[in-house]
């Protein structure tokens, strides 16, 4: 299963004439490989796998015109679909309405397309003709190669446009890492929409198809050492809320983040609610992380602890408002658990603190005062910080 992304772009002068020349080139390809199969009497043989389509002379014949080889895998990949959609429907017309179709490979035409495709290669990250150059905020830039008229081969820069949407953003940055790690290989096509009569405007977009499943990839990407890691994630979790602070090795701050889990307090929801919450929000983020070029060491307080605390909190505690039975039961240590066990099935390097201070100390008020932080965050930050302390030592 694939889906697509389009990425639309205008395009002008020498850049839009040699686009809509290699359209051109690429469609008299698939013409002529169509020609030469129309000629065979049994022509369904020559479309029983596409290893064997593309290993005979349709290959070469593509090749002499499009001048590429994956441009030329591509005109037979094409001729090949068109040819099995036709013998498919022909036997579903003798196995289901006990009829023959009268139409044969030799009265099928080309519609009036204009367009050129290349399909994929981890090789060469993701794609041998239509690349991905970089990819800022609002755009993206391919690398494209193309032939002219006189069998010039030619590279060119197209700037086309992200979808609107978070999502489509984000999903770009994926491809783009994917591809710069060699992990992920793309099928893409340029195709034109409209263009001026003389060829010096043409508006279109690049398709790109990614399989489904990319953020397994993503995923499986995740899986690094203790020797890759480039900074420290501490984590502070509360009854209602999950802070985040990423620090350096010069315990700089990176990033900060808040995960509100009021919902989960004051609505009555499930707890099982709460950890596919959870898990889903921290994977998202940890991916988010990487695509960023951080690789993290994650830490947390230390669980059983913190469950022994609770009970203690509960039998002796200072009661220091009304609500303080409340929040301390609610207060579930679970969560923590979650990070960790998430952490191994993303391979991901964890460990966890002694949460002695990391709420209540000297040291805590100097970390608020110094970065202008609320308590839960400087706890987070703190955290980090002893997690560095701890990576240091293992290192």
């Amino acid at each position: 299963m694939y889906r697509t992304i389009n990425y639309y772009f205008t395009v002008y002068d020498n850049e839009a004439l040699l686009i809509l020349q290699m359209c051109a080139r690429y469609k008299a390809g698939v013409y002529k490989v169509l020609k030469e199969v129309q000629q065979h009497e049994n022509w369904e043989n020559e479309f029983t796998s596409i290893q064997k389509f593309r290993s005979r002379k349709y290959y070469y014949i593509a090749k002499s015109i499009v001048n590429h080889a994956h441009y030329a895998q591509s005109v037979c990949e094409q001729v090949f679909e068109i040819g099995k959609s036709l013998k498919e429907l022909r036997r579903f017309y003798k196995m289901r309405l006990r009829q023959e179709l009268d139409i044969t490979i030799k009265e099928v035409d080309l519609s009036d397309w204009v367009m050129f495709e290349s399909r994929g290669d981890k090789r060469a990250n993701g794609n041998h003709n239509i690349k991905i150059k970089e990819v800022c905020e609002k755009s993206i830039t391919f690398n494209i190669r193309v032939y002219n008229h006189l069998n010039h081969e030619n590279w060119i820069s197209i700037k086309c446009g992200i979808p609107k949407g978070r999502k489509w953003k984000v999903l770009t940055d994926i491809i783009y890492q994917l591809c710069q790690e060699k992990r992920l290989e793309y099928g893409a096509r340029v195709y034109i929409d409209d263009a001026s009569w003389d060829g010096t405007v043409a508006k279109g977009k690049v398709q790109i198809w990614i399989p489904f499943n990319i953020r397994l990839l993503v995923e499986q990407g995740l899986n690094y050492t203790l020797h890759d890691v480039n900074s420290v994630l501490g984590i502070d979790h509360n009854f209602d809320r999950t802070n985040f602070v990423l620090i350096d090795f010069n315990e700089n701050i990176l990033h900060m983040e808040t995960l509100d889990l009021t919902k989960f307090v004051t609505q009555s929801r499930n707890a099982k609610d709460l950890d596919t919450y959870f898990i889903k929000w921290f994977r998202k983020f940890v991916t988010k992380l990487w695509l960023s070029k951080y690789k993290p060491f994650i830490v947390t307080e230390d669980p059983d602890i913190l469950g022994y605390l609770k009970i203690k909190w509960m039998v002796k505690g200072k009661k220091l408002h009304e609500a303080y039975n409340y929040v301390v039961t609610r207060f579930d240590v679970k969560v923590l658990k979650l990070v960790h066990d998430t952490c191994e099935k993303l391979r991901v390097p964890h460990d966890h603190v002694d949460p002695k201070g990391t709420t209540h100390s000297k040291e805590h008020e100097e970390i608020m005062q110094k970065f202008g932080l609320d308590r839960h965050m400087a706890s987070a930050y703190l955290i980090a910080k002893r997690g560095l302390e701890k990576l240091k030592q293992i290192m």
